[in-house]
């Protein structure tokens, strides 16, 4: 059972991911199996060309000009903050012939280019109007009356719930970082991660896992977590991804910040993407019941979601393990990082782009 009266793990925050998918990924078993014979097929069949590619885009690349580094920031940070709604994906292209991820970039590329303030206190004040009008989500649907000829009678859209969703988090944010003293996200991300004035001798440098730790801590849609049969599940997934990307946007240009000594101990990034490529490459394999609601589209459930996204994490742990024995190949030095960014962008492109994922509307974490 999923239990999200759960606390923040003690110590490191990306060994508490690792430690607590691997946990997870056992008491899954059979349900959810990984398949280690698959991941050696999987791993030959990729195209290193390809992958040395995507690995190395940028991790933040839009047409603006900004007028500073701090807005830069805020853009990226709130893109990360926002990166979910994968249970609103088919709605979505319906609606506006977008994804999740899609719509989430050209909301916050419309705020910007609004003008729209995007200080604490202006995003705990937006609205779900704000977030209709700049995110293009349909708040209403009319349809005809079923009994009366001629009349239209309006309810409430289905995208309504998103943009709902996208309201609070905002708001949510802007009242934690009013809270903390911050008067915006990147005054924030920018203070936790200062270098100290008088450098300890055994200072590495900037590190991975306390920015982490400091989103989890501070800002509420970060919590990625729960309790499955009385044991925590820390995933960490927009968490991770934030600061990844800050290190891969700004670790050479700012190091003392965003030089992350410990980037190569991030986690993949798990969503509903890298669960469904994992699955078509047979790494993991689901029982026919697990398998038949992904097809059919059924809400999969916070617990087997939960489940999922934990195995996910294991997988390909697992993968990288194998990966790191490849001699003279590119792949030998993989990180998790690497493997998302690989996998998340296979799954957006061609015929992968097809394959079902797993449908969860409640959750504000992927």
């Amino acid at each position: 059972m999923v239990n999200t009266n759960i606390t923040f793990p003690e110590g490191n925050f990306l060994e508490a991911v690792r430690t607590s998918c691997n946990a997870c990924a056992s008491a899954s078993f059979p349900n959810f199996k990984i398949n280690e014979e698959a991941i050696s097929t999987f791993l030959n069949q990729i195209n290193l060309e390809q992958y040395t590619s995507l690995i190395t885009q940028d991790p933040f690349s839009v047409p603006l000009r900004f007028d500073n580094l701090e807005d830069e920031i805020n853009l990226l940070a709130l893109r990360d903050l926002l990166e979910f709604g994968c249970g609103f994906r088919k709605p979505l292209h319906k609606s506006a012939d977008r994804g999740a991820s899609e719509t989430i970039l050209f909301g916050i590329l419309s705020m910007h280019i609004s003008g729209q303030a995007l200080t604490a206190a202006a995003l705990s004040e937006l609205t779900i109007s704000d977030i209709s009008n700049m995110f293009g989500l349909p708040l209403h649907d009319e349809k005809d009356h079923p009994t009366m000829p001629g009349l239209r009678i309006g309810e409430p859209h289905i995208l309504r719930t998103f943009a709902d969703k996208i309201t609070k988090v905002l708001n949510d944010t802007g009242d934690a970082l009013t809270t903390h003293g911050y008067s915006s996200f990147p005054k924030f991300i920018l203070d936790v991660t200062k270098p100290p004035n008088d450098k300890p001798e055994d200072w590495k440098g900037p590190s991975a896992a306390e920015l982490v730790r400091n989103l989890v801590q501070v800002i509420p849609g970060f919590r990625d977590m729960s309790v499955i049969d009385e044991n925590p599940v820390y995933l960490f997934k927009k968490a991770q991804l934030l600061a990844s990307d800050l290190g891969r946007k700004y670790g050479k240009k700012d190091p003392e910040r965003f030089g992350f000594y410990d980037a190569d101990q991030f986690t993949v990034f798990a969503d509903n993407v890298l669960p469904a490529l994992l699955v078509h490459y047979s790494i993991i394999e689901l029982s026919d019941e697990l398998k038949n609601k992904i097809e059919n589209n059924e809400e999969f459930g916070m617990e087997n979601s939960a489940r999922l996204r934990a195995v996910a994490v294991e997988a390909c742990e697992r993968v990288i393990k194998q990966a790191h024995t490849l001699e003279n190949s590119p792949l030998s030095s993989m990180t998790g990082t690497h493997l998302d960014y690989y996998l998340w962008k296979m799954g957006k492109v061609g015929e992968l782009r097809k394959i079902e994922r797993h449908v969860d509307t409640l959750t504000i974490f992927y």
